[in-house]
Parts: C-alpha cells; sequence; structure tokens
C-alpha cells in the first residue's frame, strides 16, 4: 500500500494557490517519501516533546549558546580575548577574539532563533512552544487517520484528548526561571533532526522491507537507541548521526537505476553526488569526522560504483567542492586557513591572545603557490589519518579499553572531572542499546566465511559495506578517547548506533523473529514500556537512589537483557522452537532501552533545566518529592 503527499491542505484551491500546494506536496515527497513518512516525523517529535528539558546538560553547551548569541548580533567571534572573558569547553581564541565551534550547527539554528523572538514577542516562549507541541499532535493525530484510512474516527477520538492536553498545560504554564532563545533554538534544531533521523531510517528501510519493518526501525532508531535521550541535548552527535544515515540512504539510492538529468551534462549520477555533498556539510560542524567518513565512503563507492567515467566523477567531486565551501569559508574568516577548523586553535582557557592564531598572514601564501599549499595540506592531513588509524586501531584491540566502552563502563568512577553529579552515570554499548546483543548470531557465519571468503565477499551489499565502514571509521577515531567522563551512552559513537540498526535489521535470523512472531513482539514491548518502566521507576524510588545508582541498574538491567537475547538467538539457530522465547527477549531489549530514555527524561536527570511542556514539569516534581 502507498500513501501519497496529497491533500495536505484540506481545501480546494485553484491559481497561484494551487502551484503552491502542488509544490508542498513534492517537497513533501522528497523530503518524507510518503504519508507514513511525514507521519513518523510528527509522531517522533511528539515523543521528544514530552520529556524536552530547556537546560544545560553539560558545560559545552554553554560555548554553543555564546556562539549563536554572537551570531544573531552578527558576528562570528563571542568577545575580545582577555583575562575576564568567556570561557568554557569549546571555546578558542584567534587573533584576539574568543571564538565558538559547530558553526554548522549554529547557523541552521539562528533562523530558529529569530524565529522565537518573533513568537516571544506575542505570548510567553512556554505558552507557545506548548501550542506548537499541541499543534503538532493534531497533525499527528490527522495523519495517523489518513493512513489507517479512518480519518473520522481519529477526529473524533484525537481532537478532544489534544485539546484537553493543550487546555490542562495551559492551566499549569509559568514562564520560564531562566531559559535563553538560543539554548532552545538549538535544541529544537537536534530534535528536528532526530525526526528526520527517523525518517531517512523508515525510507532506507522500507526500499528493501516492506513498510511496517521501515516504521518499526524508524521508531526503534528515536526510542529504543539512545539518540532519544540525545535528542534534546545540543550536542553535535544526533545531527551527525542524521548526515551518516543520510549518506547510506544516499549511496542505496545511488545503486538504483533512477539517475538525475541535468542540461548540458546529460545523465549524471545525483544521488552518489549527495552522499558526497552530506559528508562537506558534516565537514562544516567536525572536520575529522567529516575525513573518517569520506574515507569510508570513498572505499566502498569508488570499487562499487555503476560507473566510474569522466563525467560522472567530474559530477561528484564539483559537487563534494562546493559543499566544502561553507567550512572552508567559515575557517578563513576565524583562522585564517582554510584547512584549521576552530577545534584546532587555541583553547580560551589558556588565555592566549597570540597573533599567530589565526589571520591570513603566516598561515599561507595565497598568492603563485596555490598547487604547492594543496600538496601541503594533503600530505599533512594524510599523516594525521594515518597516525590516528594506527592508534585507533591499537586502542580498539586494548582489552580494558575495549571492555569499558563496549560491554561494562559503570565500574570506571569519573568523580571530579565534570559535574560530580553525573558520575558512574556512564554505560558501555551493549548497556545503553541491549538490542545490539542480536548481532552475535553474526558468529555463525564465521564458519562459512572461512570456507569461501572470496564468495562471501562477493556476496555482501554495497550499502551493508557502507554502513560497517561508517561504523568502523567512528571506532578508529575515537577508540583512543574512550571512555570518557559524562559519555552516559558513548555519545561519541551515537552517530553509528542507527547504522549498527539498520545492520541488525538486514541479519536474517533477527528479521526472521520479526516476521514470524510479529505480534508476541510488539505486545511484549508495549507491556514492558508500560508496565515495566513504572516498576523501575517504583524500585528507583522506594530505595531512594541516586542518579548513578538508577543508571548502574539499567546498565545491569541492559547487560543481561543482552545476554539473553545473544542466547536465545543462538538457541533459535539450533531450534526453531526456541524462536518464541528469543522474540519475547528482542521485544524486552527494545523495551529497555525505550525505558532508560523515558526515566531519564522524567526522573533521573530531571534536575537539568525545566520541562518545556507544563505537565512534565508537574509530573517530574511529584516523582521527586515522593
Amino acid at each position: 500500500m502507498t500513501h501519497s503527499m496529497s491533500s495536505w491542505i484540506p481545501v480546494d484551491v485553484s491559481g497561484s494557490a494551487a502551484r503552491v500546494r502542488r509544490a508542498l506536496e513534492r517537497a513533501g515527497r522528497v523530503v518524507f517519501g510518503n504519508r507514513i513518512g511525514f507521519g513518523l516525523f510528527l509522531g517522533t517529535l511528539c515523543f521528544l516533546g514530552l520529556y524536552w528539558r530547556a537546560g544545560v546538560f553539560i558545560t559545552d553547551t554553554e560555548t554553543l549558546i555564546a556562539t549563536l548569541d554572537a551570531l544573531s548580533e552578527g558576528r562570528l567571534w563571542i568577545e575580545p580575548a582577555a583575562e575576564s572573558s568567556f570561557q568554557a569547553p569549546g571555546a578558542v581564541v584567534a587573533d584576539g577574539y574568543v571564538y565558538g565551534r559547530n558553526y554548522g550547527q549554529l547557523l541552521a539554528s539562528l533562523p530558529v532563533r529569530w524565529l522565537l523572538g518573533v513568537l516571544e514577542s506575542v505570548a510567553t516562549l512556554r505558552v507557545a512552544l506548548t501550542a506548537l507541541w499541541h499543534l503538532c499532535a493534531l497533525w499527528f493525530v490527522a495523519q495517523i487517520g489518513h493512513v489507517l484510512r479512518a480519518r473520522r474516527a481519529a477526529s473524533l477520538l484525537g481532537a478532544p484528548i489534544v485539546l484537553a492536553s493543550f487546555l490542562l498545560n495551559l492551566s499549569l504554564a509559568r514562564q520560564f526561571a531562566a531559559v535563553s532563545r538560543s539554548l532552545l533554538a538549538l535544541q529544537i534544531v537536534t530534535m528536528l533532526a532526530t525526526a528526520m533521523l527517523a525518517v531517512v531510517v523508515f525510507r532506507l528501510v522500507t526500499r528493501r522491507y516492506e513498510p511496517l519493518t521501515g516504521v518499526s526501525a524508524g521508531v526503534a532508531s528515536v526510542a529504543v537507541l539512545p539518540v532519544g535521550f540525545w535528542a534534546g541535548l545540543p550536542k553535535r552527535h544526533v545531527l551527525v548521526a542524521l548526515l551518516l544515515v543520510g549518506i547510506l540512504y544516499a549511496f542505496a539510492r545511488s545503486r538504483e537505476p533512477a539517475a538525475l538529468r541535468v542540461p548540458l551534462l546529460g545523465t549524471v549520477p545525483g544521488f552518489r553526488a549527495l552522499a558526497y555533498v552530506l559528508v562537506g556539510l558534516l565537514a562544516w560542524i567536525h572536520a575529522a569526522e567529516a575525513i573518517f567518513a569520506l574515507l569510508a565512503l570513498a572505499l566502498v563507492d569508488v570499487p562499487t560504483a555503476p560507473s566510474n567515467d569522466r563525467t560522472s566523477l567530474a559530477f561528484v567531486v564539483a559537487a563534494f567542492a562546493l559543499s566544502l565551501a561553507p567550512a572552508l569559508v567559515t575557517n578563513v574568516l576565524i583562522s585564517g586557513d582554510p584547512s584549521t577548523p576552530p577545534r584546532m586553535l587555541t583553547p580560551a582557557n589558556l588565555h592566549s591572545v597570540s597573533s599567530g592564531a589565526g589571520g591570513l598572514s603566516g598561515r599561507f601564501d595565497v598568492g603563485g603557490t596555490t598547487g604547492l599549499f594543496l600538496v601541503d595540506q594533503v600530505l599533512r592531513v594524510g599523516t594525521v589519518v594515518g597516525i590516528q588509524l594506527v592508534e585507533g586501531a591499537t586502542a580498539t584491540l586494548d582489552p580494558d579499553r575495549f571492555v569499558q566502552t563496549w560491554v561494562r563502563s559503570g565500574a570506571t568512577d569519573y568523580l571530579g572531572r565534570g559535574k560530580p553529579e553525573f558520575a558512574g552515570t556512564n554505560l558501555a554499548v551493549l548497556e545503553a542499546v541491549p538490542l545490539f546483543g542480536g548481532f552475535v548470531v553474526v558468529l555463525t557465519f564465521v564458519r562459512s566465511m572461512g570456507a569461501d571468503l572470496r564468495g562471501t565477499l562477493g556476496r555482501i551489499e554495497p550499502t551493508d559495506a557502507l554502513a560497517v565502514a561508517l561504523t568502523a571509521a567512528f571506532v578508529l577515531l575515537y577508540a583512543k578517547r574512550l571512555p570518557v567522563h559524562v559519555q552516559v551512552t558513548v555519545r561519541y559513537l551515537l552517530p553509528t548506533y542507527p547504522l549498527m540498526l539498520y545492520l541488525l535489521v538486514r541479519i536474517g535470523p533477527v528479521r526472521t523473529l520479526w516476521r514470524d512472531h510479529r505480534r508476541s513482539v510488539l505486545w511484549t514491548y508495549v507491556a514492558a514500556v508500560l508496565l515495566g518502566s513504572q516498576v523501575l521507576l517504583a524500585g528507583v524510588v522506594a530505595t531512594d537512589a541516586t542518579v548513578a545508582r538508577a543508571s548502574q541498574f539499567h546498565a545491569h538491567l541492559g547487560l543481561g537483557l543482552a545476554a539473553f537475547l545473544a542466547v536465545t538467538l543462538l538457541a533459535a539457530r539450533v531450534d526453531d522452537r526456541a524462536e518464541p522465547v528469543a522474540a519475547v527477549a528482542l521485544a524486552l531489549a527494545a523495551a529497555a532501552g525505550t525505558a532508560f530514555v523515558l526515566l531519564s527524561g522524567f526522573a533521573y536527570f530531571s534536575f537539568v533545566g525545566e520541562h518545556v511542556l507544563p505537565v512534565a514539569d508537574a509530573i517530574s516534581d511529584v516523582i521527586g518529592r515522593i
């Protein structure tokens, strides 16, 4: 069944209004795919808004807020550098001025900040955001009615509930105590990116499997993975995750027959170029991550491309070069060197105001030595990347570091680094995502791979290979730095979690559980989230557990459920009578991830900031007083 994007505007229109409507429908199909994708986007925003907290979770955010405030006033720098100037992690000094970083993320947030200013001129921000959330919920109900072909029932049941919720929230609404527009803008952009991530995962999976599997993967990418935890925290990781999934989707589309026709050039590989364009945009947020993503993409793309003729390569290279322009221009404006991003400059807390930190002079000769400069930069980057790959591989193979990153992280005490209230809150990858215990079945294919390695490699889908390559690239990039304080769910690897989710969907035994025991998986998941979350919360409240103890309880639970899923999946490979038990294990592992996302938002970390929805704030206060 297909669902078009038509009838978004529920009235008959003609003339210019009709053309606008058709343009919106075409844009909707490009962005969301169909009505299901649009409904998933709206539903994700509603889910995230339930526990959205306006507050600074990690001190790095203070730098982003200060830089966005500066951008809103028309400048890149925060303030002149001095002994008493702005200091926070991520702030740097160049030519006597303090700068921030992640400028791609910040400039994307700037229009939202302006829009919040307009809203604040007619209503308090809390009331305005509450109204927008309920409008989103009402639109989501309408989309569900269209998809299920029950528009009347959805209107009769959903609209009164949404209206009642709005009135209740309105009666409880109070002005924010101390929340800046820049913080809210950064959070909104991150949540929009999260919602789009769910849509892209849905579209990626749906191109290979039925829509219900795609919807489930899209929902899981936010509600089961800790992406939902970081969605309201304006770090870069969720935006990077969206770009990586976008690269994977564009790459998958580039292997299909459809092509783009451009005047004078003829048929060109549009989606292939889009994958590289997204890498270029990633460089505007984090240059090192973009370099490693580029290496992974090129290593898989060039050998498997449908064509590597001159026109195709020239088009891809030109598109990639243009996508790098924002990052290179920003680098030149701040450091004076297109190859030196803000992250490579002197940290502001060192009080360095050396003129050597930036400016065109002393950086490179812009005259006749451009070729030598480019060669020098390529060699320099190549040397750094080579060293990083070796160090990353060595760190990955370090047993202690591997265990703390992937299996058990809570034993490490980070008290004294960062905010002390976060000490003991870290979860390793399997503790945060017990669903990844399903990867154990990959071990059952090792023997066949060894028997026919060449044949096995020949059967690997290029899209799967790219997902693995991108994941490996990020692991190698960050292995030496992990684990770190306040990583909570190994946030540096968060961008790879949706990629690993896609690979998990691609595993036959896991997909068999979903196909043959779908009803059991769904009902077990729903029951475990609704009842299990309450049991977990009751236990935390009854024992008066700190946030660290609560996090470690989730860590033990997650690790146990990951082991349960692994054992039952291996048993199902031996005897299919174990499949029902494995299906339950799959659902419980997914539910544990959702429970952590919800409880961390409503209870564990509720001391950070204020909930945007007044009802959520009231619920959190009640939990805190029990």
